[in-house]
């Protein structure tokens, strides 16, 4: 696509349509349904637009920033306010806002939703060739991990990861068996009446389906379809590296906790390294060779992560697939304990982080996962330590209300739905998104079980904090007038990518202000007698956070009452 600027992820924005119909060879109109509830239609450049048909009729439609006559067309200025798409809810669409939104090219967003129309086809197919003598059927491909079941897996599953709050908020229904040795069967297509098998020029299979053999039934003969993969494809089952990692964890002290979803295709170990005093010592003397943390000097860091202890349950998650997408990758993870709220840290790993390739994933080396587990544990100090100290940046009521507009722009949140008065204009009614009152319930509330935020945290970036991973790991009920809105529950995936969002937003907030205010007091690093100067400053100087101070509004934004 010619002018089309796509180097930048966030220049390219995702609607899920329910009409695009171009009008003459420049201008496209593109119908969705929006933030605000109602069905809107906007014109946008044709040439702006990649488009992809989906199988409810719908298409996904991607807008990028493109170079015109007068200037330069912006998505982002169309699609704003009560004009933003509206957040869905569907699995698929889902997954494919998450993939634009990660700077996936449209080739691979297109093959995504092949693979995800054959599903079905390709079971019903499948299970058809399983009693097709004439078709020679290999189960075990070349590249398929043989497990020996015959060696027991021990009971690591007792406490649910995070004490349970991973499967909060409704998501204890959505998880799935993980111990199986996944099954493969060549794809087919029907000719002529016939089963035949897709084949490459040489007559070995050009592609395999992937099979969850434990959730077979008498309508999926070979049981649950987990995904479509080329021959190049190495299919890591789950069995292959959880059982490895469990024994490694029990050896080394470390609680450890296996969660299963989407039918078995994904799969997570929670490592919780908060016991762990062997390795928790090696991470400290890491950070001592580095001579403390980007903020704070030795001393300083020494004692502020000593004060974490018992404020926090800290550890990884090791993510694998078998739906033929996603790395085999992991990252930091925390819980804190006084209102069992998960956060994601981004750009922490504990293992190695590689596509699903033959000749890669089998040559993995458990024994180096020990040493990555150090450098690792070092660096989520670092980060918990640095996520305390957003209790030295105050934030008013203002600066909040800008927080719920970075948000929504950031899909976390949805607009409200505001009614006004056909005549004067006036609003007569507004109806906020359960995420919208979540998260204001919990900064007029600072003791909600969600934030249990006290004393000198409140009104600060870390109350903010808790108020919007609260809403997201746990689903408060709230109650708008007479509606009582419980919130749709949030997927795995979904809860680790609003969780990565919010954590990317205020770490990159924390450490504007952070740095601003080490510059004003001209230190090389902060220490913990620097708390009060820094909240002086920050308090008198909001212009140092940043972007943040410069952002809308969210309640002028939508032209709704105050918080």
């Amino acid at each position: 696509m010619e002018n089309i600027r796509k180097n930048e992820a966030n220049k390219r924005l995702p609607v899920i349509s329910t009409g695009f119909e171009p009008i003459g060879s420049h201008v496209a109109e593109i119908t969705y349904e929006s933030a605000g509830g109602y069905e809107k239609t906007v014109k946008v450049p044709l040439k702006s637009v990649e488009m992809a048909l989906l199988p409810n009729e719908k298409q996904l439609c991607i807008v990028s920033e493109y170079e015109v006559g007068g200037g330069v067309f912006r998505p982002d200025f169309v699609f704003r306010g009560v004009n933003m798409p509206q957040q869905p809810s569907d699995a698929l669409e889902i997954d494919l806002v998450d993939m634009v939104e990660s700077g996936a090219a449209m080739e691979n967003i297109k093959a995504f939703i092949a693979d995800s129309q054959q599903k079905v086809d390709l079971a019903a197919i499948a299970a058809e060739a399983i009693v097709e003598d004439t078709l020679e059927i290999t189960l075990e491909p070349e590249n398929m991990v043989v497990i020996d079941d015959s060696e027991p897996v021990a009971e690591w599953n007792e406490d649910p990861a995070w004490g349970g709050s991973l499967l909060a908020g409704g998501r204890e229904k959505k998880t799935a068996p993980w111990d199986f040795s996944p099954t493969f069967l060549p794809n087919h297509v029907v000719m002529d009446g016939k089963a035949i098998r897709v084949n490459k020029k040489d007559g070995s299979a050009n592609s395999w389906s992937v099979f969850n053999p434990l959730l077979a039934d008498s309508k999926r003969e070979a049981g649950a379809l987990l995904g479509s993969v080329s021959d190049r494809y190495y299919t890591l089952g789950h069995p292959v590296w959880v059982k490895p990692m469990l024994k490694y964890a029990e050896m080394s002290g470390i609680k450890a906790s296996v969660t299963a979803w989407n039918e078995g295709a994904k799969c997570r170990v929670d490592l919780d390294v908060t016991d762990a005093t062997q390795l928790r010592g090696k991470a400290a003397d890491r950070i001592k060779e580095k001579g403390g943390s980007k903020f704070l000097d030795l001393d300083s860091m020494s004692e502020a992560a000593q004060r974490l202890d018992g404020l926090y349950k800290f550890g990884f998650a090791v993510n694998n697939s078998l739906d033929g997408r996603g790395s085999f990758n992991s990252y930091g993870a925390a819980l804190r304990t006084y209102c069992q709220n998960l956060a994601v840290a981004g750009g922490i790993k504990c293992a190695i982080n590689m596509r699903h390739t033959k000749g890669v994933m089998q040559d993995v080396d458990w024994d180096e996962f020990g040493l990555n587990l150090v450098n690792a544990t070092a660096e989520l100090n670092e980060w918990l330590v640095h996520t305390e100290l957003m209790s030295w940046i105050p934030v008013d009521l203002q600066l909040m209300d800008q927080l719920l507009f970075v948000m929504e722009q950031n899909g976390v949140m949805t607009i409200p739905r505001v009614v006004k008065d056909k005549d004067t204009g006036e609003v007569t009614q507004v109806n906020r998104s359960h995420m919208d009152l979540a998260v204001t319930d919990g900064w007029k509330n600072p003791t909600l079980s969600y934030v249990g935020v006290k004393g000198e945290q409140k009104n600060t970036l870390y109350h903010a904090l808790q108020c919007f991973t609260g809403a997201i790991t746990h689903k408060p009920t709230v109650v708008d007038d007479k509606r009582e809105l419980k919130g749709s529950v949030l997927g795995f995936d979904s809860l680790d990518t609003r969780l990565r969002k919010v954590n990317h937003v205020f770490t990159d907030i924390a450490s504007t202000a952070l740095n601003n205010a080490r510059n004003m007091l001209e230190v090389g690093k902060l220490t913990l007698e620097h708390e009060d100067e820094v909240k002086n400053i920050l308090e008198v100087y909001p212009n140092m956070l940043g972007n943040l101070y410069e952002t809308p509004k969210y309640t002028e934004s939508h032209e709704i009452p105050v918080l």
